[in-house]
């Protein structure tokens, strides 16, 4: 089959949709298979890696530290326990879904929804994503350390 630059853009399209769809999807299975932990932290660990080195040395939570389990509590619709482990994995896992749907109704159509993701637009993407992130640590030690879960072990 020969394709002319319509059609062989529409084809692209609908590879880029449907590969970002079913990145998205196996991504949202992975979370689903963790469990998220009671503590509002340390989930990742069931993904075999390494506890906080900030919580060890210092008591208090890095920047990331709930995400995981917020991105779980997601993924199981606990939207409330996971607003409390982490803002940003209730921004991140909304995103991360909206893309994916860009980029199934992307496959099946074949129209540029993915478009609204342009290169000029990621900045704003980034810097309201840092600001959730920022914003949600900077939340989460100000209520551990007003109920005084935080510093731990000190």
């Amino acid at each position: 089959m020969i394709y002319t630059s319509k059609a062989w853009s529409t084809a692209r399209r609908r590879w880029v949709g449907g590969t970002l769809a079913a990145v998205v999807l196996a991504a949202m299975a992975v979370l689903y298979s963790l469990s998220p932990t009671d503590r509002g932290r340390g989930t990742h660990r069931q993904l075999g890696l390494s506890p906080c080195a900030s919580i060890v040395q210092t008591g208090y939570p890095c920047v990331g530290c709930g995400v995981t389990t917020s991105l779980t509590a997601m993924s199981r619709g606990r939207f409330v326990y996971a607003a409390q482990c982490h803002l940003f994995g209730v921004f991140a896992f909304l995103a991360v879904i909206a893309l994916g749907m860009m980029g199934a109704a992307q496959a099946i159509s074949g129209r540029n929804f993915l478009k609204i993701v342009r290169i000029g637009v990621w900045k704003w993407y980034s810097l309201a994503g840092v600001v959730v992130l920022l914003g949600g640590w900077k939340l989460k030690l100000a209520i551990g350390i007003a109920d005084g879960t935080y510093p731990i072990g000190r």
